[in-house]
């Protein structure tokens, strides 16, 4: 059989439909992809659903929904403004998270730029990340605030350079009393190593952690980085039991290091984000540039909505309220329940209880917004488990076993029930327990009759 599916935002089609062919229960799933592309942010519902009618019509859809965000607001510090753009770090970032020529093209990074001399707190407002490229030190001020903004939930990313104070560093973000919970940098610096010059060596670079969330599916191995090479970088003791190493240069030392700190991440790079040190910004530009998007992107500050449930599932909410505060939902039907609502705080995020939630499709939320909250709306689907929609079909025989009852009868109508019910009771009367099992064998019959065709739409993730 063939079908019909179609993909629909906010209730219209999208796109073009996709015609697929239903094999039987014995073929593998097909896997159809739709692609649209949002030209604002806001909460959208959305559906794929199959045209055509079959034996179990309830499961013909299945629901998501998706917030899409505004672009990814970032900050990068740069240190002393250099003479060549390539040899400027927060230049060469500048590009990187925003190559595109024309304005008009989307684009989901939206960096600005300040010198490490301009630096205040106030620049971190609103950020999802803050590269610091070649930066010197800094203030006391400069450095708290950097700490609380990643303890908060924000992603750091240091690149070393000419200009850095090793020993500032690890005053400021190691050493620091008052830093908890424990070290900020993911390793110590020690000095630099190597030399730079056209007959000076040059490290490759030999291990990348694919399977980090950072690089995976990027389609690289270690022979396609081979030819990135560095220089110049600084050593480094590594203090954190939960550091990273995301990449190593041959022999070992670390390029790239991570760490958690508090609900955020700090990201050492222990050479250049410019071409004075390393290759890795050039020769290196299809590994440099989606790692610098994925910092941005995937920051531990942009906590994702919960895109679908299931019954009696706990929804995360990325917003900060108190337990049970404002929260409201909207069903697909559109009525609107505040009392369904129990929310409390589960470690730094919000974990609510939607009581009321029986009907199949999109639910809408709101919520008072927060120091942190990136909105103050949602939504999440509520669909059919996969279970209660499985068309295969089930043996009669088996089924009688699984009862375990002799006087169990299953057929393809009501009438035949009865007819094999009195053939087998030759008029005798029948009892209580015998009555049960014909009523169990009655209520399965739709389930029965209806397993002739098997039409399974996979779960949209949203």
């Amino acid at each position: 059989a063939r079908v019909t599916l179609r993909l629909k935002i906010d209730g219209r089609t999208v796109g073009q439909p996709r015609t697929v062919t239903i094999a039987g229960d014995a073929a593998a799933p097909e896997v159809v992809t739709f692609t649209h592309a949002f030209s604002s942010p806001g909460v959208y519902a959305g559906e794929v659903a199959i045209d055509e009618a079959d034996d179990l019509a309830v499961d013909d859809r299945r629901w998501f929904a998706v917030n899409v965000r505004d672009r990814a607001e970032v900050l990068i510090v740069g240190g002393p403004a250099q003479a060549a753009p390539h040899a400027d770090g927060a230049m060469v970032l500048l590009f990187a998270l925003d190559p595109r020529i024309d304005e008009r093209t989307p684009w989901s990074i939206r960096p600005r730029m300040v010198r490490h001399d301009a630096f205040t707190p106030a620049d971190l407002q609103g950020v999802r990340a803050v590269f610091c490229a070649n930066v010197p030190t800094f203030t006391a001020a400069g450095a708290t605030a950097l700490i609380e903004y990643v303890g908060d939930g924000g992603t750091a990313v240091l690149f070393a350079g000419p200009n850095v104070d090793a020993a500032a560093y690890n005053a400021l973000f190691i050493d620091q009393p008052s830093a908890p919970p424990g070290p900020f940098l993911p390793a110590r610096l020690t000095h630099p190593v190597g030399e730079v010059g056209l007959r000076a060596p040059a490290m490759p670079l030999a291990e990348v952690d694919f399977d980090h969330p950072w690089f995976a599916g990027l389609g690289m191995t270690e022979d396609d980085v081979a030819d990135i090479l560095t220089q110049r970088r600084f050593g480094v003791e590594i203090t954190s039991a939960n550091t990273e190493v995301l990449m190593r240069l041959a022999g070992g030392d670390p390029l790239v290091l991570t760490a958690p700190y508090g609900r955020g991440r700090v990201v050492l790079c222990t050479t250049t984000a410019s071409l004075q040190w390393t290759k890795l910004p050039s020769v290196g530009l299809a590994l440099f540039v989606p790692m610098l998007e994925r910092f941005c992107l995937q920051s531990d500050r942009q906590r994702p909505d919960p895109g679908q449930t299931g019954l009696g599932d706990d929804i995360f909410l990325p917003i900060d309220v108190a337990a049970g505060d404002g929260l409201i939902l909207t069903s697909p039907s559109g009525r609107v329940s505040e009392r369904a609502v129990l929310a409390r705080r589960d470690a730094d995020r919000i974990r609510a209880h939607f009581a009321e939630v029986d009907d199949l499709g999109v639910y809408r939320w709101t919520g008072p917004a927060g120091a942190d909250a990136p909105t103050a709306a949602g939504a999440f689907a509520f669909n059919l488990n996969g279970s209660e929609s499985d068309l295969t079909p089930v043996d009669p025989e088996a089924l009688i076993a699984a009862v375990g009852e002799d006087r169990c009868f299953v057929a393809a109508s009501v009438a035949e029930v009865n007819a094999a019910a009195a053939a087998r009771s030759a008029g005798a009367n029948l009892s209580e327990p015998f009555l049960a099992v014909v009523a169990i064998a009655l209520i399965l019959e739709a389930a029965i009759c209806n397993r002739r065709t098997r039409v399974r739409p996979g779960a949209i993730k949203a």
